[in-house]
């Protein structure tokens, strides 16, 4: 799940659902739920940020990954974290999961594929296209799902 700031909302549903259903079956065996969030400031952005942590540490989400671009003098994006976590997410989708993109399509869209592309290329051994046909092939299957405004 990628979410950059109020998109990461539509993932509370998605994160609330999941907690749920360990509750109600603790010994089913469910795949990570990854959640790459970006937005301008930590003290002021970071929307649900207790209620993320207390997910996170109760193991409802496996990882978080957080980029604030305006924190430091040196912007960081989300990108850069999805980028970082390469090998993390390719080993996912290898295992059939999901991506989904949340959030302000000019701002984010365009970066966020791209850094996708990059991520599987990056530990794949794919080339372009075939980077391009696999996200496609995702995208068909409901497995890559684009939700911006």
């Amino acid at each position: 799940m990628i979410g950059c700031g109020t998109g990461v909302a539509p993932y509370r549903g998605f994160i609330q659902n999941r907690a749920i259903f360990k509750q109600t079956s603790p010994s089913s065996m469910i795949g990570n739920m990854i959640l790459f969030y970006g937005c301008r400031n930590k003290n002021i952005d970071y929307l649900f940020e207790d209620e993320l942590q207390k997910y996170y540490h109760d193991g409802i989400l496996s990882h978080i990954f957080c980029a604030f671009s305006r924190d430091s003098e040196k912007k960081y994006y989300i990108t850069q974290e999805i980028i970082k976590n390469k090998s993390l997410i390719w080993l996912n989708l290898q295992k059939g999961a999901h991506i989904y993109i949340c959030g302000e399509a000019a701002k984010i869209l365009k970066d966020v594929q791209e850094a996708i592309y990059i991520a599987i290329q990056g530990t794949s051994n794919m080339d372009d296209s075939q980077v391009i046909n696999y996200v496609k092939d995702m995208n068909r299957k409901g497995r890559y799902c684009v939700d911006v405004w």
